[in-house]
């Protein structure tokens, strides 16, 4: 027999184990669009209730995989509001890889994000096939603002509700300037000192990809830099977003300097990090000159000479080290 028929007949036999049925699908769905005479065989599956649930997302992904054909089995899956969040998401998945093909599905996936019902990680999938259509953007933003705001899991790195809102803060800095409306919430996240620090991160970094319509959040980042309780990452995931934003302006530029000067000695010359606050540090050195007077301006040149000196000596280390190797 062929291969689609072998696979087919095992994914129908309902005496197959789970794991068996679940390499056929996993197998099918491998197969991309040659799997299309197995659609009808793999929807009555997917229809059947008494299919094993792992079974069913590999069904789900073989229905995708086979392309525009599937479109009508996706978006019923979609629809279906007794359908597990899990199967529902997986629809969108499938959708998302048709990319335009999935445009005559845009009536039901804005539907879908209209439902407020609708689980948080459903919206985050069907918010990035919109994103990928890019149809409906703003809906999709406010849907991925909800998730962000959804209380559950705040502060934790661990459960389903963590991982949805920090899948949400990577799809908007994903959509770079379009997630400008999620500002408010995102640096809401970033201030939050309860959060967990990735999803602080995550906030930093989805601001940094708006760029410079997003210069209202300088205040925000410089606070965070400031602020020498809060994890390493955080404040360089801050850094970051700082130097896309352009720097500060030179009310604020002492203030981030010193913060990032006092942070210098916690760490390693030449990591990530140091490499980061150097940068920041150079970009605020035109406007903490504006901010500064003639008499305390020696002061400050001198400790900015710190990291410089050490970040020269790093580079000159590593030439030495390139010589010795060449030599």
């Amino acid at each position: 027999l062929p291969a689609l028929d072998i696979f087919t007949a095992v994914l129908q036999d309902t005496t197959a184990s789970s794991g068996e049925r679940w390499d056929a699908a996993r197998i099918l769905a491998a197969m991309g669009p040659a799997a299309l005479p197995a659609l009808d065989v793999l929807t009555t599956v997917l229809l059947d209730t008494t299919t094993d649930d792992s079974a069913r997302v590999e069904v789900i992904r073989a229905i995708g995989a086979i392309g525009p054909a599937a479109l009508p089995v996706l978006t019923a899956v979609l629809q279906d509001t007794t359908a597990s969040s899990t199967d529902r998401s997986e629809a969108a998945g499938g959708l998302e890889a048709m990319g335009p093909a999935a445009l005559p599905a845009l009536d039901v996936l804005t539907a879908v994000l209209r439902d407020a019902s609708v689980g948080d990680s459903v919206r985050v999938a069907v918010a990035k096939v919109l994103w990928t259509l890019r149809a409906e953007v703003p809906l999709a933003v406010g849907a991925l603002i909800g998730v962000l705001q959804n209380p559950a899991d705040r502060g934790t790195s661990l459960g389903q509700t963590a991982s949805n809102r920090r899948s949400a803060a990577q799809l908007l800095e994903a959509m770079g300037p379009a997630a400008l409306p999620a500002l408010e919430s995102l640096t809401a996240v970033l201030l939050d000192t309860a959060e967990d620090y990735n999803m602080r991160a995550a906030a930093a970094t989805a601001l940094r990809s708006i760029g410079p319509v997003a210069l209202p959040a300088l205040g925000v980042l410089s606070t965070v830099l400031q602020d020498t309780e809060t994890h390493l990452d955080v404040r360089r995931a801050a850094a970051d977003a700082l130097k896309s934003l352009g720097g500060a302006s030179p009310d604020q530029a002492p203030a981030i300097s010193d913060a990032l000067l006092q942070a210098w000695d916690k760490v390693s010359t030449g990591s990530d990090l140091s490499v980061q606050f150097y940068e920041v540090l150079r970009l605020l050195a035109g406007p903490l000159r504006s901010a500064t007077s003639s008499a305390d301006w020696p002061l400050w040149r001198h400790r900015l000479m710190i990291p410089t000196n050490a970040m020269l000596g790093d580079t000159a280390r590593l030439n030495q080290g390139n010589a010795a190797e060449g030599a």
